[in-house]
C-alpha cells in the first residue's frame, strides 16, 4: 500500500535552484574523487598520461576521432606503430630490447577502464560501433598474437633479483647504526626507511602496499583473519616474541582484503623493533605518526607530509643505501617479496601454498615461480635521484 502524506502535513520546502545546481556538483565531484581512490594515485596518472598519449597520436595523424568514437582498427594501429615501437625495454635472448607483452596487456587494460568510465561498455559491435573497443576480437587476438611474437624474438619474462635475509639483516643493522648517531630530520629519514624495508621483508608486501601502511592497518589477530585494529599506539604497549599481528592493506593486487599475519621475533627484521623506535623518534622531535607509517617530506625537507610514500620513491632510497653498503647487484622492492619467498620455501621448509598464502598469492603457479631460483632475473638500471 502507497504510503500517503497526512492531510495538513507540511511539505518539505523546496530548494532554490542554484542551490540544487551547486550542491549537486559537489556531490558529484566528491563522488569521482572517492571512485579515483578505488586504486592506486599512481595507476589513475598513467592512465591519464595512456589517455593523452593515444589522443595526440590520434590527432598527428589526423584521424577524424577522439575517444568517444575511436575504433578497434584505431586502437590497433596505435599499438603497432606507435606504443610498442616506444615502449621496448626488456631484453630478449638474442641482445635486443623489446616491448614486454605486460605492457601491452597493461595498455589494453587501462584504456578499457577508461572507456567504461566514459559509457562505452560492452563487447563492440562493428554494425552500430557501440561497445568497448579494446573488448573486440581484433584487440583479444592481437594482444595474444604479441606475447607469441614476442617470444619468438627471444623474450622471456624474468623475476626480480632475489634478496636474502642475511643482506637484509646487514642493510637494517647499517640503517639502525646511522640512525643512532643522527639528529633531526636525517635520523627521522633513517628510522623511516629501516621501518619501510622491515616490513617489505616480513611481510612480502608489495612497495605501494609497504608505502602505503597506516596505523590502523596493525591488527590484532583476534577475530580470525580480519582482526581488530590495535587499540594503542606502540611503544607504548609491550608486543612480546612469539605474538602474532595482522598487517591488513587498504588495498591489494591479487587478493582483495586479504592481510598478512606475522610472527614477532624481536630482533633488527622485526617490526617491533622498528615501529616502536618510529613512534618514539617521531614524537619527539614533533613529528608524530598518526596515519601513515612511511611518509615522504615536504618540499621545504623538514616536515613530513600526511601521505604514504610511492614504490618509485621507496625503490630510489632502498637502492641507495644498498649501494651506499656496497650490495646493490640490481635488486628492485619486488627483490624483498621473492628473496622471503625463497627464504621460506628453503631455510624453513615452507610449502608452495604457505609461500602463496603468506603473499597474498593465489595461485600455484604463481608462487612457484617466486621461488623458482633458476628462473631468469631481470637487472634494475638504478638512476640517483634527489628523493626523500
Amino acid at each position: 500500500m502507497r504510503a500517503t502524506t497526512p492531510a495538513g502535513a507540511p511539505h518539505a520546502p523546496l530548494v532554490d535552484p542554484m542551490t540544487c545546481a551547486t550542491t549537486y556538483a559537489a556531490g558529484l565531484q566528491a563522488a569521482v574523487t572517492m571512485a579515483s581512490k578505488s586504486v592506486k594515485a599512481s595507476t589513475n596518472t598513467t592512465r591519464h598520461r595512456h589517455v593523452s598519449d593515444l589522443t595526440q597520436w590520434l590527432q598527428r595523424m589526423q584521424i577524424p576521432r577522439n575517444m568517444q568514437t575511436v575504433t578497434p582498427e584505431d586502437l590497433a594501429v596505435y599499438i603497432t606503430t606507435e606504443f610498442i615501437p616506444k615502449h621496448a625495454g626488456s631484453d630478449a635472448t638474442n641482445g635486443q630490447q623489446i616491448t614486454a607483452p605486460g605492457s601491452v596487456n597493461a595498455l589494453k587494460s587501462m584504456l578499457s577502464t577508461e572507456f567504461a568510465m566514459m559509457g562505452r561498455s560492452g563487447e563492440w559491435d562493428a554494425e552500430t560501433l557501440q561497445g568497448n573497443p579494446t573488448q573486440s576480437d581484433l584487440l583479444r587476438r592481437l594482444t595474444k598474437g604479441y606475447g607469441t611474437d614476442a617470444a619468438e624474438q627471444g623474450y622471456e619474462k624474468k623475476a626480480a633479483v632475489p634478496i636474502t635475509q642475511a643482506e637484509i639483516l646487514q642493510l637494517l643493522q647499517y640503517l639502525h647504526q646511522k640512525q643512532a648517531s643522527q639528529t633531526g630530520t636525517k635520523k627521522l629519514l633513517s628510522i623511516r626507511d629501516g621501518l619501510a624495508i622491515c616490513i617489505l621483508w616480513q611481510s612480502c608486501f608489495r612497495g605501494f602496499n609497504a608505502g602505503g601502511m597506516r596505523l590502523d592497518n596493525i591488527r590484532l589477530p583476534t577475530d580470525g583473519s580480519k582482526g581488530s585494529a590495535v587499540p594503542f599506539l606502540l611503544p607504548h604497549s609491550t608486543l612480546a616474541p612469539g605474538s602474532q599481528l595482522n598487517l591488513k592493506p587498504d588495498v591489494t593486487k591479487n587478493k582483495k582484503g586479504g592481510s598478512c599475519t606475522i610472527t614477532l621475533t624481536g630482533d633488527m627484521l622485526c617490526i617491533s623493533t622498528w615501529l616502536p623506535l618510529a613512534v618514539e623518534t617521531y614524537a619527539a622531535e614533533g613529528q608524530p605518526i598518526t596515519s601513515f607509517l612511511v611518509r615522504p617530506l615536504q618540499c621545504n625537507q623538514r616536515t613530513f607530509q600526511e601521505a604514504g610514500m610511492t614504490s618509485s620513491a621507496l625503490w630510489q632510497r632502498f637502492t641507495q643505501h644498498l649501494k651506499d653498503c656496497n650490495m646493490y647487484t640490481g635488486q628492485s622492492l619486488h627483490s624483498t617479496r621473492r628473496g622471503k619467498r625463497i627464504h621460506l620455501a628453503q631455510t624453513e621448509g615452507a610449502s608452495i601454498e604457505d609461500v602463496g598464502e603468506a603473499a597474498m598469492i593465489q595461485t600455484k603457479r604463481i608462487a612457484q615461480g617466486y621461488i623458482d631460483v633458476d628462473r631468469p632475473t631481470k637487472f634494475r638500471v638504478y638512476e640517483a635521484k634527489a628523493t626523500r
